[in-house]
């Protein structure tokens, strides 16, 4: 298996898919978790309950949350809303998960620095 190769190796965080992307993906990441890795097992996820949800269900160790930065993004993912929806609902999603794990939301550095986000407890949970 390509997880317990990597954690072999000495990696500290294995991204082992999308929970909510597919069955295939939720099954993989509930398997590697269940392995007994040194390395952290993370799920990547939007900032949306039924991603964050999935990533839980399949006991990943961290989810890694992305958000829409740009306003383009922004209108195409959450059409009438802007930056201060999506950094509330960000920080909202923060405290969902479930199980102890950890989280942290990536958003583009410009967007970040733009709104004074370099705060270490936006990006981490």
């Amino acid at each position: 298996m390509i997880a317990e190769a990597l954690d072999s190796l000495g990696v500290d965080i294995i991204e082992a898919g999308t929970a909510i992307a597919s069955e295939g993906d939720f099954q993989a990441i509930k398997e590697i978790s269940q392995r007994g890795l040194s390395a952290e097992i993370c799920s990547f996820a939007r900032i949306k309950k039924e991603d964050i949800d999935a990533a839980a269900d399949a006991n990943a160790d961290s989810i890694f949350m992305v958000a829409p930065s740009s306003d383009i993004h922004i209108n195409a993912k959450f059409p009438g809303k802007d930056k201060g929806y999506v950094i509330e609902k960000a920080l909202r999603r923060l405290s969902m998960p479930k199980k102890g794990a950890y989280s942290r939301v990536w958003c583009r550095r410009r967007f970040e620095s733009r709104f004074g986000l370099r705060n270490p407890a936006f990006q981490e949970g």
